[in-house]
Protein backbone atom coordinates (compact mmCIF):
# COMPACT_ATOMS: atom_id res chain seq x y z
CA UNK A 1 0.00 0.00 0.00
CA UNK A 2 1.39 3.75 -0.33
CA UNK A 3 3.11 5.19 2.05
CA UNK A 4 3.29 8.30 -0.14
CA UNK A 5 1.72 10.69 1.78
CA UNK A 6 4.01 10.37 4.91
CA UNK A 7 6.34 13.78 5.33
CA UNK A 8 7.83 14.25 8.09
CA UNK A 9 7.96 16.80 10.88
CA UNK A 10 11.59 17.47 9.97
CA UNK A 11 10.28 19.57 7.60
CA UNK A 12 9.04 21.70 10.47
CA UNK A 13 12.74 22.85 10.29
CA UNK A 14 11.35 25.27 7.84
CA UNK A 15 8.34 26.07 8.22
CA UNK A 16 7.70 29.72 9.14
CA UNK A 17 5.13 28.99 12.55
CA UNK A 18 7.73 26.05 13.82
CA UNK A 19 6.55 25.82 16.98
CA UNK A 20 9.06 24.58 19.73
CA UNK A 21 9.18 21.16 21.19
CA UNK A 22 7.99 20.54 24.73
CA UNK A 23 11.01 20.31 27.46
CA UNK A 24 10.43 17.04 29.53
CA UNK A 25 13.81 17.64 31.39
CA UNK A 26 17.23 19.58 31.51
CA UNK A 27 20.28 19.62 33.14
CA UNK A 28 23.71 21.51 33.00
CA UNK A 29 24.95 19.70 29.89
CA UNK A 30 21.77 18.16 28.77
CA UNK A 31 17.86 18.27 27.67
CA UNK A 32 15.03 16.18 26.92
CA UNK A 33 12.19 16.95 24.85
CA UNK A 34 9.05 15.89 23.20
CA UNK A 35 6.73 16.88 19.91
CA UNK A 36 3.73 14.86 18.71
CA UNK A 37 0.69 15.44 16.84
CA UNK A 38 -2.70 13.52 16.91
CA UNK A 39 -5.40 13.65 14.34
CA UNK A 40 -8.33 12.52 13.00
CA UNK A 41 -10.57 13.50 9.48
CA UNK A 42 -13.96 12.57 8.27
CA UNK A 43 -13.16 11.74 4.33
CA UNK A 44 -15.57 11.53 1.25
CA UNK A 45 -15.12 10.44 -2.12
CA UNK A 46 -17.09 10.14 -5.08
CA UNK A 47 -16.30 9.30 -8.38
CA UNK A 48 -15.07 7.56 -11.30
CA UNK A 49 -13.57 4.22 -10.64
CA UNK A 50 -10.41 2.61 -12.52
CA UNK A 51 -11.56 2.92 -15.91
CA UNK A 52 -11.16 -0.71 -17.64
CA UNK A 53 -11.16 -1.31 -21.60
CA UNK A 54 -12.45 -3.85 -23.47
CA UNK A 55 -10.43 -6.85 -24.83
CA UNK A 56 -8.35 -5.91 -27.98
CA UNK A 57 -9.05 -8.31 -30.96
CA UNK A 58 -10.57 -10.82 -27.95
CA UNK A 59 -6.82 -11.47 -27.01
CA UNK A 60 -5.74 -8.84 -24.19
CA UNK A 61 -7.11 -8.64 -20.95
CA UNK A 62 -10.36 -5.92 -20.49
CA UNK A 63 -7.65 -4.22 -17.35
CA UNK A 64 -4.79 -3.05 -19.06
CA UNK A 65 -3.88 -0.20 -17.52
CA UNK A 66 -0.28 0.82 -16.18
CA UNK A 67 -0.62 -0.17 -12.10
CA UNK A 68 1.13 2.27 -10.20
CA UNK A 69 -1.60 5.48 -11.14
CA UNK A 70 -4.91 6.46 -10.59
CA UNK A 71 -7.02 5.45 -7.67
CA UNK A 72 -7.95 1.73 -7.73
CA UNK A 73 -11.02 0.58 -5.29
CA UNK A 74 -12.85 -2.32 -4.21
CA UNK A 75 -15.85 0.27 -3.84
CA UNK A 76 -16.67 0.48 -7.23
CA UNK A 77 -20.57 -0.45 -8.17
CA UNK A 78 -21.78 -1.66 -11.20
CA UNK A 79 -21.42 1.30 -13.17
CA UNK A 80 -17.95 1.56 -12.09
CA UNK A 81 -18.89 4.58 -9.74
CA UNK A 82 -17.21 4.88 -6.74
CA UNK A 83 -19.12 6.52 -3.21
CA UNK A 84 -17.30 6.19 -0.01
CA UNK A 85 -16.79 7.45 3.52
CA UNK A 86 -14.34 6.89 5.80
CA UNK A 87 -12.71 7.60 8.97
CA UNK A 88 -8.57 7.73 8.79
CA UNK A 89 -5.68 9.93 9.46
CA UNK A 90 -4.36 12.98 7.92
CA UNK A 91 -1.34 14.25 5.70
CA UNK A 92 0.82 12.94 8.55
CA UNK A 93 -0.54 10.41 11.17
CA UNK A 94 -0.53 9.99 14.56
CA UNK A 95 3.41 10.85 15.76
CA UNK A 96 5.33 10.49 18.79
CA UNK A 97 9.02 12.21 18.74
CA UNK A 98 11.55 12.27 21.62
CA UNK A 99 14.86 14.48 21.35
CA UNK A 100 17.55 14.35 23.82
CA UNK A 101 20.20 17.13 23.34
CA UNK A 102 23.86 17.08 24.87
CA UNK A 103 25.97 19.85 25.02
CA UNK A 104 29.77 18.39 24.16
CA UNK A 105 31.42 21.72 24.17
CA UNK A 106 30.28 25.62 24.04
CA UNK A 107 30.05 25.04 20.55
CA UNK A 108 29.11 21.96 19.73
CA UNK A 109 25.86 19.90 20.43
CA UNK A 110 24.90 16.08 19.89
CA UNK A 111 20.91 15.73 18.97
CA UNK A 112 19.37 12.64 18.78
CA UNK A 113 15.77 12.15 17.98
CA UNK A 114 13.31 8.96 17.46
CA UNK A 115 9.67 9.21 15.99
CA UNK A 116 7.08 6.39 16.53
CA UNK A 117 3.85 6.79 13.60
CA UNK A 118 0.76 5.25 13.72
CA UNK A 119 -2.54 6.30 12.22
CA UNK A 120 -6.62 5.55 13.24
CA UNK A 121 -7.64 3.27 10.18
CA UNK A 122 -7.78 -0.38 9.85
CA UNK A 123 -8.00 -0.49 6.21
CA UNK A 124 -11.64 -1.72 6.98
CA UNK A 125 -11.12 -4.31 9.14
CA UNK A 126 -12.63 -4.26 12.43
CA UNK A 127 -10.41 -4.57 15.53
CA UNK A 128 -7.18 -4.94 13.46
CA UNK A 129 -3.96 -4.32 15.14
CA UNK A 130 -2.60 -1.56 14.07
CA UNK A 131 1.03 -1.26 14.88
CA UNK A 132 3.54 1.50 15.25
CA UNK A 133 6.17 2.58 12.20
CA UNK A 134 9.23 3.72 13.62
CA UNK A 135 9.79 6.57 10.48
CA UNK A 136 12.94 8.14 12.39
CA UNK A 137 16.10 7.66 14.30
CA UNK A 138 18.96 9.47 13.44
CA UNK A 139 22.02 11.39 15.60
CA UNK A 140 22.93 14.95 14.72
CA UNK A 141 26.41 16.75 15.28
CA UNK A 142 26.34 20.42 15.34
CA UNK A 143 29.40 22.92 15.36
CA UNK A 144 30.65 26.48 13.80
CA UNK A 145 31.38 23.70 11.15
CA UNK A 146 28.02 23.03 10.04
CA UNK A 147 25.86 19.73 10.93
CA UNK A 148 26.88 15.74 10.32
CA UNK A 149 23.46 13.94 10.64
CA UNK A 150 23.32 10.01 10.63
CA UNK A 151 20.66 7.81 10.52
CA UNK A 152 16.88 7.44 9.25
CA UNK A 153 15.66 10.75 8.47
CA UNK A 154 13.99 12.69 5.72
CA UNK A 155 15.84 12.60 2.08
CA UNK A 156 16.83 16.07 0.43
CA UNK A 157 15.49 15.25 -3.13
CA UNK A 158 11.93 16.42 -3.07
CA UNK A 159 12.10 17.86 0.61
CA UNK A 160 11.76 21.40 -0.54
CA UNK A 161 8.47 20.25 -2.34
CA UNK A 162 7.27 18.11 0.20
CA UNK A 163 7.65 21.28 2.50
CA UNK A 164 5.99 23.41 0.65
CA UNK A 165 2.61 21.15 0.75
CA UNK A 166 3.53 21.32 4.34
CA UNK A 167 3.53 24.72 5.14
CA UNK A 168 0.57 26.13 2.79
CA UNK A 169 -1.40 23.39 2.45
CA UNK A 170 -1.48 20.10 3.96
CA UNK A 171 0.53 20.59 7.10
CA UNK A 172 -2.71 20.09 9.43
CA UNK A 173 -5.18 18.48 6.87
CA UNK A 174 -5.38 15.57 4.54
CA UNK A 175 -5.72 16.45 0.72
CA UNK A 176 -5.65 13.50 -1.50
CA UNK A 177 -6.41 10.19 -0.10
CA UNK A 178 -3.99 7.98 -1.95
CA UNK A 179 -6.24 4.67 -1.79
CA UNK A 180 -9.95 4.48 -0.74
CA UNK A 181 -9.39 1.18 1.10
CA UNK A 182 -6.08 1.21 3.09
CA UNK A 183 -5.01 2.86 6.24
CA UNK A 184 -1.85 5.32 5.83
CA UNK A 185 -1.52 8.52 6.31
CA UNK A 186 -2.94 10.40 3.09
CA UNK A 187 -1.26 12.10 0.16
CA UNK A 188 -1.83 15.52 0.46
CA UNK A 189 -0.34 17.09 -3.70
CA UNK A 190 2.11 13.67 -3.19
CA UNK A 191 1.06 12.45 -6.93
CA UNK A 192 -0.03 15.83 -8.41
CA UNK A 193 3.06 17.78 -8.79
CA UNK A 194 5.26 16.38 -5.96
CA UNK A 195 6.77 13.11 -5.27
CA UNK A 196 7.22 12.13 -1.47
CA UNK A 197 11.08 12.42 -0.15
CA UNK A 198 11.11 9.26 1.61
CA UNK A 199 12.80 8.67 5.18
CA UNK A 200 15.96 7.26 4.39
CA UNK A 201 19.13 5.71 6.52
CA UNK A 202 21.94 8.37 5.32
CA UNK A 203 25.01 10.46 6.45
CA UNK A 204 24.58 13.85 5.38
CA UNK A 205 26.51 16.89 5.90
CA UNK A 206 25.35 20.94 5.83
CA UNK A 207 27.11 24.02 5.99
CA UNK A 208 27.04 26.52 8.13
CA UNK A 209 24.41 29.14 6.94
CA UNK A 210 26.42 32.13 5.03
CA UNK A 211 24.14 35.24 3.97
CA UNK A 212 21.09 33.09 3.48
CA UNK A 213 22.55 30.16 1.71
CA UNK A 214 23.17 26.66 3.56
CA UNK A 215 24.32 23.33 1.67
CA UNK A 216 23.06 19.77 2.66
CA UNK A 217 25.09 16.48 0.55
CA UNK A 218 24.38 12.92 1.37
CA UNK A 219 24.83 9.30 0.86
CA UNK A 220 21.94 7.37 0.83
CA UNK A 221 21.44 3.42 1.19
CA UNK A 222 20.56 3.06 -1.89
CA UNK A 223 17.29 1.28 -3.45
CA UNK A 224 17.08 -1.45 -6.27
CA UNK A 225 13.90 -2.56 -8.47
CA UNK A 226 13.37 -6.02 -7.88
CA UNK A 227 12.43 -8.26 -11.08
CA UNK A 228 14.37 -5.39 -13.24
CA UNK A 229 17.41 -3.82 -11.59
CA UNK A 230 18.25 -5.46 -8.54
CA UNK A 231 22.07 -4.64 -8.41
CA UNK A 232 23.10 -1.46 -6.63
CA UNK A 233 27.16 -0.77 -6.35
CA UNK A 234 26.99 2.42 -5.26
CA UNK A 235 25.13 4.57 -2.25
CA UNK A 236 22.67 7.11 -3.79
CA UNK A 237 23.97 10.92 -3.84
CA UNK A 238 21.51 13.39 -3.15
CA UNK A 239 21.99 17.08 -2.25
CA UNK A 240 20.11 20.17 -1.62
CA UNK A 241 20.92 24.13 -1.59
CA UNK A 242 18.58 26.40 0.41
CA UNK A 243 18.65 29.98 0.51
CA UNK A 244 16.43 31.79 3.65
CA UNK A 245 15.39 35.53 3.96
CA UNK A 246 13.60 37.50 6.68
CA UNK A 247 12.11 40.57 6.55
CA UNK A 248 9.48 43.42 7.86
CA UNK A 249 6.95 45.14 5.43
CA UNK A 250 5.08 47.62 6.85
CA UNK A 251 5.69 46.05 10.10
CA UNK A 252 5.09 42.75 9.46
CA UNK A 253 7.48 39.93 9.84
CA UNK A 254 7.79 38.42 6.24
CA UNK A 255 9.87 35.38 4.48
CA UNK A 256 11.14 34.18 1.47
CA UNK A 257 12.75 30.59 1.10
CA UNK A 258 14.20 29.29 -2.29
CA UNK A 259 15.64 25.55 -3.01
CA UNK A 260 17.26 23.49 -5.49
CA UNK A 261 18.12 19.50 -4.77
CA UNK A 262 18.73 16.66 -7.14
CA UNK A 263 19.78 13.24 -6.38
CA UNK A 264 21.68 10.51 -8.80
CA UNK A 265 21.15 6.39 -8.33
CA UNK A 266 23.14 3.38 -10.47
CA UNK A 267 21.08 -0.01 -11.11
CA UNK A 268 22.42 -2.64 -12.51
CA UNK A 269 20.38 -5.88 -13.50
CA UNK A 270 22.13 -9.08 -11.81
CA UNK A 271 24.65 -11.32 -12.94
CA UNK A 272 22.74 -14.32 -13.49
CA UNK A 273 19.23 -13.54 -14.01
CA UNK A 274 16.26 -16.00 -12.62
CA UNK A 275 14.89 -15.81 -16.28
CA UNK A 276 16.37 -16.48 -19.36
CA UNK A 277 18.83 -14.49 -20.34
CA UNK A 278 18.86 -12.76 -23.65
CA UNK A 279 21.54 -14.11 -25.76
CA UNK A 280 24.56 -12.94 -25.73
CA UNK A 281 23.55 -11.54 -22.31
CA UNK A 282 24.90 -8.83 -21.21
CA UNK A 283 23.53 -6.99 -17.64
CA UNK A 284 22.26 -3.96 -18.36
CA UNK A 285 22.21 -0.68 -15.98
CA UNK A 286 20.35 2.42 -15.72
CA UNK A 287 21.05 5.61 -14.06
CA UNK A 288 17.99 7.21 -12.28
CA UNK A 289 18.05 10.74 -11.19
CA UNK A 290 15.28 13.91 -10.51
CA UNK A 291 16.08 17.40 -9.69
CA UNK A 292 13.80 19.82 -8.47
CA UNK A 293 13.46 23.27 -7.73
CA UNK A 294 11.33 26.21 -6.63
CA UNK A 295 10.16 28.89 -3.82
CA UNK A 296 7.81 30.05 -1.09
CA UNK A 297 7.18 33.37 0.32
CA UNK A 298 5.42 34.87 3.02
CA UNK A 299 4.72 38.46 2.76
CA UNK A 300 2.53 40.50 4.77
CA UNK A 301 -0.71 38.24 5.22
CA UNK A 302 -0.34 36.79 1.15
CA UNK A 303 1.27 33.46 1.07
CA UNK A 304 2.76 31.64 -2.75
CA UNK A 305 4.83 28.64 -3.38
CA UNK A 306 6.23 27.12 -6.42
CA UNK A 307 8.05 23.33 -7.06
CA UNK A 308 8.56 21.89 -9.98
CA UNK A 309 10.56 18.31 -10.67
CA UNK A 310 12.15 16.50 -13.52
CA UNK A 311 13.79 12.94 -14.01
CA UNK A 312 14.01 9.51 -15.07
CA UNK A 313 12.97 6.73 -13.10
CA UNK A 314 11.35 8.50 -10.47
CA UNK A 315 7.70 7.33 -9.87
CA UNK A 316 4.00 9.14 -9.51
CA UNK A 317 4.15 9.00 -5.51
CA UNK A 318 7.56 8.09 -4.15
CA UNK A 319 10.70 8.23 -5.43
CA UNK A 320 12.02 4.66 -7.28
CA UNK A 321 8.71 3.42 -6.94
CA UNK A 322 8.93 -0.17 -8.34
CA UNK A 323 5.94 -0.13 -10.32
CA UNK A 324 4.45 -0.40 -14.26
CA UNK A 325 4.15 3.46 -14.00
CA UNK A 326 7.78 3.47 -13.66
CA UNK A 327 9.46 1.26 -16.37
CA UNK A 328 8.45 0.43 -19.73
CA UNK A 329 8.62 -3.41 -21.67
CA UNK A 330 10.30 -5.09 -24.09
CA UNK A 331 8.45 -6.53 -26.24
CA UNK A 332 11.02 -7.54 -28.84
CA UNK A 333 10.19 -5.22 -31.84
CA UNK A 334 10.62 -1.86 -32.57
CA UNK A 335 7.75 0.04 -33.48
CA UNK A 336 8.53 -0.31 -37.38
CA UNK A 337 7.67 -3.83 -36.48
CA UNK A 338 11.34 -5.21 -37.00
CA UNK A 339 12.08 -7.95 -34.66
CA UNK A 340 14.40 -7.89 -31.76
CA UNK A 341 15.90 -10.08 -28.85
CA UNK A 342 13.88 -8.21 -25.52
CA UNK A 343 16.09 -5.98 -23.81
CA UNK A 344 16.20 -4.80 -20.09
CA UNK A 345 13.14 -2.55 -19.17
CA UNK A 346 13.80 1.53 -19.49
CA UNK A 347 12.86 3.95 -17.14
CA UNK A 348 9.98 6.82 -18.46
CA UNK A 349 10.89 10.34 -17.78
CA UNK A 350 8.92 12.29 -15.19
CA UNK A 351 8.12 15.90 -14.57
CA UNK A 352 5.68 17.94 -12.30
CA UNK A 353 4.81 21.55 -11.23
CA UNK A 354 3.17 22.33 -8.43
CA UNK A 355 1.64 26.26 -7.30
CA UNK A 356 -0.38 27.32 -4.29
CA UNK A 357 -1.67 31.28 -3.16
CA UNK A 358 -3.21 31.67 0.23
CA UNK A 359 -3.83 34.01 3.13
CA UNK A 360 -3.15 33.88 6.78
CA UNK A 361 -4.62 35.83 9.15
CA UNK A 362 -4.38 34.20 12.40
CA UNK A 363 -6.47 32.21 13.87
CA UNK A 364 -7.74 31.60 9.85
CA UNK A 365 -5.50 30.60 6.87
CA UNK A 366 -7.21 29.91 3.57
CA UNK A 367 -5.25 28.21 0.20
CA UNK A 368 -5.67 26.75 -3.06
CA UNK A 369 -3.27 24.90 -5.11
CA UNK A 370 -2.75 23.14 -8.22
CA UNK A 371 -0.61 20.35 -9.63
CA UNK A 372 0.35 17.67 -12.10
CA UNK A 373 2.52 14.39 -12.91
CA UNK A 374 3.22 14.37 -16.49
CA UNK A 375 4.70 10.22 -17.40
CA UNK A 376 6.29 10.71 -20.98
CA UNK A 377 5.54 7.35 -22.74
CA UNK A 378 8.70 5.56 -24.90
CA UNK A 379 9.02 3.74 -28.62
CA UNK A 380 8.12 0.12 -26.13
CA UNK A 381 4.72 1.60 -24.73
CA UNK A 382 3.76 2.46 -28.15
CA UNK A 383 4.36 -1.35 -29.41
CA UNK A 384 2.72 -2.72 -26.39
CA UNK A 385 -0.28 -0.29 -26.61
CA UNK A 386 -0.71 -1.99 -30.42
CA UNK A 387 0.37 -5.38 -29.46
CA UNK A 388 -2.33 -6.17 -26.29
CA UNK A 389 -3.84 -2.82 -25.69
CA UNK A 390 -1.33 -1.57 -22.93
CA UNK A 391 -2.39 1.75 -21.79
CA UNK A 392 0.72 3.98 -19.56
CA UNK A 393 -0.32 6.81 -17.76
CA UNK A 394 0.08 9.98 -19.15
CA UNK A 395 -1.11 12.68 -16.40
CA UNK A 396 -2.22 13.25 -13.11
CA UNK A 397 -3.92 16.40 -12.19
CA UNK A 398 -4.84 17.83 -8.75
CA UNK A 399 -6.76 21.18 -7.21
CA UNK A 400 -7.11 21.64 -4.01
CA UNK A 401 -8.67 24.23 -1.38
CA UNK A 402 -8.77 24.36 2.09
CA UNK A 403 -9.83 26.43 4.99
CA UNK A 404 -8.30 26.12 8.58
CA UNK A 405 -8.84 27.52 11.81
CA UNK A 406 -6.45 27.50 14.70
CA UNK A 407 -8.18 27.51 18.77
CA UNK A 408 -4.69 28.77 20.37
CA UNK A 409 -1.53 27.25 19.25
CA UNK A 410 -2.45 23.26 19.79
CA UNK A 411 -5.61 22.86 17.75
CA UNK A 412 -6.37 23.25 14.28
CA UNK A 413 -9.51 22.86 12.49
CA UNK A 414 -9.57 22.01 8.91
CA UNK A 415 -11.84 21.85 5.77
CA UNK A 416 -10.73 20.61 2.31
CA UNK A 417 -11.81 19.95 -0.93
CA UNK A 418 -9.88 18.11 -3.42
CA UNK A 419 -10.60 17.29 -7.56
CA UNK A 420 -8.36 14.84 -9.14
CA UNK A 421 -8.27 13.93 -12.77
CA UNK A 422 -6.57 10.81 -14.02
CA UNK A 423 -5.68 9.93 -18.02
CA UNK A 424 -3.85 7.40 -20.02
CA UNK A 425 -1.90 7.83 -23.38
CA UNK A 426 -4.89 6.20 -25.13
CA UNK A 427 -8.25 8.02 -23.93
CA UNK A 428 -8.62 6.70 -20.81
CA UNK A 429 -9.88 8.97 -17.74
CA UNK A 430 -10.47 8.76 -14.46
CA UNK A 431 -12.13 11.83 -12.49
CA UNK A 432 -12.27 12.05 -8.37
CA UNK A 433 -13.69 14.76 -5.73
CA UNK A 434 -13.05 14.49 -2.06
CA UNK A 435 -14.29 16.27 0.84
CA UNK A 436 -12.63 16.59 4.25
CA UNK A 437 -12.96 17.87 7.81
CA UNK A 438 -11.27 16.89 10.90
CA UNK A 439 -8.69 17.92 13.45
CA UNK A 440 -5.13 18.32 14.50
CA UNK A 441 -3.66 18.36 18.32
CA UNK A 442 0.09 19.17 18.28
CA UNK A 443 2.36 19.64 21.24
Amino acid sequence: MLLAALTALGVLAHAPDARADLTIAKGDTWEFSTNGRVNAFLSYLNGDGYPSKPPLNGAAPAHNLAAGAGLESVQSDKNNHIETLRLRSGFLGNVLGFSGKLKITDTTTATTHFEIWNTIGTSRTKAAVNGPDIRQGYVKLEGPWGGLLAGRSLALFMRGAISLDFNYQHGNGLGYPCAADNSDPTCGMVGYGVIFAGFNPQLTYNTPTLAGFQLSVGLFDPVNAPGKYEKTPLPRLEGELDYDADFVLSGVKSNFHAFANGMVQKMEEEGNPARTPRMPYEPTSVTPWGMNVGFWTEIMHARAGFSMFQGRGLGMNNAFENTPAVFDQDMGEDINGVKHDPQAPKPRKFDGYYVVLGLNFQPVMVNVGYGITRVFATDNDFVAAKKNGFDPIKTQQGISAGINYSIGEHLVLALEYFHAKHTWYFGETQNVNVANAGLTVLW
